[in-house]
This record gives structure tokens, C-alpha cells and sequence, in this order.
């Protein structure tokens, strides 16, 4: 009769803690840690309720198990193999728990310990046919022998297998395997692991890739043994199979997670000669998996050596997949050759019978156009890639209709949203999760102009949330870079400037450039805002020559923007304009909501600079597609009114942009304009003032921003003097 556990003895303790499952035992399940002094005591009752033993040997359990209700299960197990009637005088209490699974195997005949022995090299799960082949054993053996070790619950069958046509079991619990495998000499180790996977991939058949873990996992462990043991022939035959399966898990692993795929990846190239023709490929992958762990320095100089070794030996291909990677690379570092490379890569594949790799190839064409705010092309560019898919009986290419539906979006069309996320739901099915973490960036990014800073954060913390669940840290970096931003404009500056020195130390450090200059960008501005301009970390020469080396349109019009404040709060006025000029005239600029976002603040270092001209000319040209540009140019239009000595309108102007912020969630922008609508009023005479006033006054002390608070504060006292009356003379 099987011996009662703690589970059907006594429920109600398995209930009690989370992870140990209700009234069902269950390997994976159980809770190890410790059980408390009533607990262990309720345990052990029950578990000697069917014994004969003495009150004083249940003591001396409970004192020996020590709050494990692993050890007393174990313990009542043992007196079960060898028979319940025992002297308790004559009994003796392994030291650990590990000496008692010990204990309990000695009590096995040499065939079914060695059976156990077998089963552990497997792994915790394991199949009957593997068993048998390993040990030359008759079917009928095997399965009363199996059985019996189950009734000691020793192991456990399985409702259904996971290896078509063959019986699958499981160990009762790890620490079984664990002791029955470390009882094996090590001189047969390797054989028996040798065993398995031949077995293992025999079996697979064509579904190998999907036990690749599993494979490198024996070939491995194979080879260690077999260098301890100086076998060279066997080391060198097994580091083949070994690195292939390698390869293979680490390339399934990739999007789903990445330290584990990089880990895999850069064993296989330990154990890959310097000369080995196979070299250059594996280190095109290991590439790819420390780029999305965010090893952007190591992965560009792999991938300067791989792309080398592919350019020499004529491999057409895998030079312009290596290259499409190296742009990525290169563009992340705030290298400006990004679109240059993907058009090199093209011109490889287009030469050659088009393939997969082509289609690849267009969709980083239309990234490298969007990003230099090029839509047109990147449009173009992506339906090439979906036009050869099609043609060749491929997929749809969802990584550039991602692209194709975001340069839609920023030209006003919004069904490119619904065709983004059609792509991210492709992406996820395929498991590509660095290209699905980089979507779901683009989808927060088109959402700002519609639905405020609010929405678009929350989109951008559930993408690294994403990313830190598959070790995407370069793209769990780049989506944060977002964040700081966002945080400044819903009023947060303090928030925002913590937030955005922690991520810029983290960007340094691993050489991701290009979000670091957004993120250096808003502290900039946020400091100058707050009136801290010594203090300011950025700094703007550092900032425009990045911006101008990336010629990445977003960056562009952040970095020089904040610049050109810095220029002017340096009272380098005509500096300050020049880079205002560059801003205004930088091919795609206005196409990004980047633009929309700081058309105001761009306008008021402008006008205080003193070129009213260069102030209406940066509103020129930006089409209301989004909310977002509609309250711009509302606020873009109160304050050139405003210049203009037409304070009446400015008023009412600076009043509708007020709202326009409230409702988007843009904080500081609501700020200026309930300033501008106060100081309009007061130029005009009219009454009501300090109403919008003490509003911006509010707003600006929450923010910190103290020029402008002092600009406010000196309103409001203009408001309140005419109260006081004449002065007395």
C-alpha cells in the first residue's frame, strides 16, 4: 500500500502555502522551506499513523526534520522500503536530506538502482525507449521495474507524453535525480549521456530543433567528461554535435531570452576553431544576441570580423545580413550611416536570385527611411519587401508593415496604427521579440499626438515590461529613453530628471548613443526650465554634434532645440538662432510630432532672441494631422499675436491653447500659455488676470520652474495693486 503524504494526511497545510498545490502531490510543486514547530509535528502524526514506531522516535523525527516536511516524508519512505515494524532503538537518522534519498536507494537491487541511475542522466523527465536502449533491456522488464520504483515513489508516469509513441515518466522529485545521478562514476557518465542524445535526436526526427536545449545539454555534458578524461578523439567528436545543438537552442532562445540565447551562442563559439568555416555565421548570431542584450560595443566588433571573413570568402548573402545588423549596430552608437549600409546590403542581394534575405533587407531600407524622416520611401521601401514576400510564398514581412504602418501614421493616415498592431500581433506569434519590443516603442511613439503624454507612457512602460521579461535590455533601454520626456511634460520635472540620470549613466556605459541624446536632451531643458543652469548635466556642444552625426530627424529636433535655449541662456543669442535655423531646415523635421512638441518652446527662444521672423517661419509648413499639432500651432499663433501687439486676440488664443493642454496633458505648455493669456489680459486692461495667473503660478511651483514663477509672481503683484488704492502723499 502506498504510504499516505502530506498531502492527502493532512490538506489543509498544503493549501495553506501558496506554490504546493491543494490535495495532489506534485513534483514540481512542493514547498521546501520550512514548516513550523506545530507543523512539522501535525506532519509527522500523520505520516506515522500507519507505523508501529514509538512515541519517542516520532520526537525524535520532529526534532531531526527541523520544520522539512521533505525529510519526514522521506524519512517515513525509508522505514517503508525496509519494512514498518522496526525497533526504534535500532534506528539511525541520516544527517541531510540528501543522505536519506541515499539511504533509501542502497535499499534497491544493483538493476533497479542502476535503472534510477539511467533515468537521472536523461533528466527529470524521462522516456521508457531511452531506458531501454541505454541498457539493453526487455520491454516487460522495464515496465514492472518502472512500476515497482513508482510504487516507492521514487517516480511517477505521466498522463501524456511529449515524445510521440513512448512512455513518459517523471522523478518524484529533483533531489532524487540529483542523488541518483551524483551515485553514477564518472567514467560512465559520458557514455551514458552520449546514449541519450543519440537516442533523443533519433526520436526527434525532424522536430530537432525543438529538443536542441535538451541535446546541447547531453553533448555537453558528454564532452566535459570526456576532456576531464583526456579522451581527445571522443572531446573532438562531441564538441561538434555539441556546438551544433549549441547553436541551434541559442538561435530558439533569441527574442524570447536573450541571456540564455547569448550564453548558448557564446559556448558554441568557445568550442569553434579560429579557422573553422562555420566561424563567421556563429558570429553573426552571437552578434545579434548581445546587440538586443544591450552588448552594443562587443557586438560591433564581432560583427566587424564576421562581416569581414563573409566579404573575403564571396558570401553574398550573409555579407548583407551582416550588414543590415551592423546598421542597426551603427545607428544605435549615433552613427548617421544607417540607410548608407542598408542600401550596400541591397545592392548585394539584388544581384543574386532574391530570397528571404532580401526581403529582410527592404524592411531595414524602410526603417533607415523612416528614422530620417524620409515616410515616403519608407512606405515604398516596405511595400517592396511585402510585394517579393508575396511573390516568393513567403509570410507576410510583419517587421515592415510595422514600418510601413508607422510612417502612415505620422502622415496622418490613422488606420497605420491598426496595421502596426496586426504586425506586432505577427511578431509575437513568430517570437521575434526584439522586433516586436521595437513596434511596440513605434506604436507608443504614434500614439502621443493623439492621445497625450499619459497614454504614451503607460504604452512605453508596458514595453519594457516586455523587454525585461525576454532580457531585451538594449531595447528595454532604448523604449526608457521615452520616459524622462514624457514625465517633464506631464509636470513631473523631478520625476523625470532622476529617472533620466540613472538611464543616462546605463547609456554610457553600454555606448547606446542615440537614446542618450534624447534623454540628455530633457534634462537640458528640464534644468534650464527650473532656472539650474550651471548645474545642467548635458551638454549642448556634446548634443548638437551627436544629433547632427545620428541624422535621425527625432533626434535632431530635440537635441538642437534645447541647445539653442542653452545658447540663448548663455546670452549667445545669434548661436542660439543659428541652431534654430539648422533645426527649421533639417530634412524630415516637421514630419515627426517631435516637432509639434517643441514648435512652442522653439518659438519663445526665438522671440527672446529677437527674430520674430524665424519665429513664424518654424509654424510654416506644420500641417494639423494630430491634436498634437493643432494645440501647437494654437499656441504657436497666441504667441506671435501676442509679439505682434494684437494682445486681444493673443488672450483669447492663449486661453483656447490653455484647454487644448489641459485636455492633451502637456503640463508646462499649459503653464505658458495661462501666463500668456494673464500678461495679454493685463496689457489690454481687462479684468480676470490673476485667474489664469495664480493658475500658471501653481502650475510653475509644482514643476520648480522658477524663472517663470518669478515672471508670474511679478503679474500677479501688477493685478493686485490697483486694490490697494493711491498712495498716500
Amino acid at each position: 500500500m502506498p504510504l499516505l503524504l502530506l498531502c492527502t494526511a493532512r490538506p489543509e497545510l498544503y493549501e495553506r502555502r501558496p506554490g504546493w498545490g491543494a490535495g495532489q502531490p506534485n513534483a514540481h510543486t512542493i514547498n521546501l522551506s520550512p514548516l513550523s514547530d506545530q507543523e512539522t509535528a501535525e506532519l509527522v502524526s500523520a505520516l506515522l499513523k500507519q507505523t508501529v514506531l514509538s512515541t519517542e522516535v516520532e520526537r525524535a523525527l520532529l526534532e531531526r526534520a527541523g520544520g522539512n516536511p521533505l525529510y519526514a516524508e522521506e524519512f517515513v519512505r525509508l522505514l517503508n522500503d525496509r519494512g514498518l515494524a522496526v525497533n526504534g532503538d535500532a534506528l539511525s537518522f541520516p544527517e541531510s536530506l540528501q543522505a536519506l534519498i541515499a539511504a533509501r536507494l542502497d535499499t534497491l537491487s544493483l538493476e533497479r538502482k542502476g535503472l534510477l541511475q539511467d533515468a537521472a542522466v536523461v533528466g527529470k523527465v524521462f522516456w521508457a525507449g531511452a531506458l531501454a536502449e541505454m541498457g539493453g533491456r526487455e520491454q516487460d522488464e522495464l515496465e514492472r521495474a518502472l512500476h515497482e520504483l513508482a510504487r516507492k515513489e521514487l517516480v511517477r508516469p505521466a498522463r501524456s507524453s511529449s515524445m510521440a509513441g513512448e512512455t513518459e515518466y517523471a522523478f518524484w522529485h529533483l533531489l532524487v535525480r540529483d542523488v541518483a545521478y551524483a551515485q553514477i562514476p564518472r567514467a560512465a557518465r559520458a557514455v551514458k549521456h552520449q546514449t541519450a542524445a543519440a537516442w533523443i535526436e533519433r526520436k526527434a526526427g525532424e522536430r530537432v530543433e525543438d529538443l536542441a536545449e535538451v541535446l546541447a545539454h547531453h553533448y555537453l555534458a558528454a564532452l566535459e567528461l570526456a576532456q576531464a578524461a583526456r579522451d581527445h578523439p571522443q572531446a573532438e567528436e562531441l564538441a561538434l554535435r555539441a556546438r551544433r545543438f549549441l547553436a541551434l537552442a541559442g538561435e530558439r532562445a533569441l527574442g524570447l531570452d536573450t541571456a540564455q540565447a547569448e550564453a548558448r551562442l557564446a559556448r558554441a563559439l568557445e568550442l569553434t576553431p579560429s579557422e573553422d568555416p562555420e566561424r563567421p555565421e556563429l558570429l553573426l548570431r552571437w552578434a545579434d544576441a548581445a546587440f538586443q542584450a544591450g552588448r552594443l560595443r562587443e557586438a560591433a566588433a564581432a560583427l566587424e570580423e564576421a562581416l569581414a571573413a563573409f566579404r573575403a570568402r564571396g558570401e553574398t548573402e550573409a555579407a548583407a545580413r551582416a550588414l543590415t545588423l551592423v546598421a542597426r549596430v551603427a545607428s544605435r552608437h549615433g552613427e548617421g550611416r544607417r540607410l548608407a549600409l542598408a542600401v550596400e546590403a541591397i545592392a548585394l542581394l539584388e544581384a543574386e536570385q532574391p530570397g528571404p534575405a532580401l526581403v529582410a533587407t527592404y524592411a531595414e531600407l524602410a526603417a533607415a527611411h523612416f528614422l530620417a524622416g524620409t515616410h515616403s520611401k519608407a512606405i515604398a521601401a516596405a511595400e517592396r519587401a511585402a510585394a517579393l514576400a508575396e511573390r516568393l510564398g513567403l509570410p507576410a514581412p510583419a517587421r515592415a508593415l510595422g514600418f510601413r504602418g508607422l510612417a502612415r501614421a505620422y502622415r496622418g493616415d490613422r488606420e497605420g496604427l491598426a496595421e502596426m498592431e496586426r504586425a506586432l500581433a505577427l511578431l509575437v506569434e513568430e517570437g521575434a521579440g526584439r522586433d516586436a519590443a521595437t513596434l511596440q516603442n513605434n506604436l507608443a511613439s504614434a500614439r502621443y499626438p493623439l492621445e497625450g503624454p499619459a497614454r504614451s507612457l503607460a504604452a512605453f512602460e508596458q514595453g519594457i515590461a516586455f523587454c525585461e521579461q525576454r532580457g531585451l535590455a538594449e531595447m528595454a533601454g532604448y523604449l526608457e529613453g521615452n520616459c524622462p520626456g514624457l514625465l517633464a511634460e506631464l509636470g513631473q520635472s523631478e520625476q523625470a530628471l532622476a529617472r533620466a540620470g540613472r538611464l543616462a549613466a546605463a547609456l554610457e556605459a553600454s555606448g547606446d548613443i542615440l537614446p542618450l541624446g534624447e534623454v540628455r536632451s530633457v534634462e537640458l531643458a528640464t534644468h534650464l526650465a527650473r532656472g539650474e543652469r550651471k548645474t545642467a548635466p548635458a551638454d549642448a556642444d556634446w548634443l548638437v554634434e551627436s544629433a547632427r552625426t545620428s541624422g535621425q530627424a527625432e533626434v535632431i529636433v530635440l537635441a538642437l532645440a534645447a541647445a539653442a535655449d542653452a545658447r540663448l541662456a548663455a546670452a549667445k543669442g545669434e548661436q542660439a538662432r543659428a541652431l534654430l535655423v539648422e533645426l527649421e531646415q533639417s530634412p524630415g523635421a516637421r514630419e515627426t510630432p517631435y516637432y509639434a512638441r517643441q514648435l512652442a518652446a522653439m518659438q519663445r527662444t526665438a522671440l527672446a532672441g529677437g527674430d520674430p521672423e524665424l519665429a513664424a517661419r518654424l509654424a510654416e509648413g506644420l500641417e494639423p494631422l494630430f491634436p498634437l499639432s493643432e494645440h501647437a500651432l494654437c499656441a504657436a499663433s497666441a504667441q506671435l499675436a501676442e509679439h505682434a501687439g494684437d494682445h486681444a486676440k493673443a488672450a483669447t488664443l492663449y486661453a483656447e491653447a490653455a484647454g487644448r493642454w489641459k485636455e492633451f496633458g502637456h503640463v508646462p505648455e499649459r503653464a505658458f500659455a495661462l501666463l500668456g493669456q494673464g500678461r495679454c489680459l493685463l496689457a489690454v486692461g481687462e479684468p480676470g488676470a490673476e485667474v489664469p495667473l495664480a493658475e500658471a503660478r501653481e502650475l510653475f511651483a509644482s514643476m520648480g520652474y522658477r524663472p517663470a514663477r518669478t515672471q508670474t509672481d511679478a503679474l500677479l503683484e501688477q493685478t493686485a495693486a490697483p486694490a490697494r488704492g493711491p498712495p498716500h502723499r
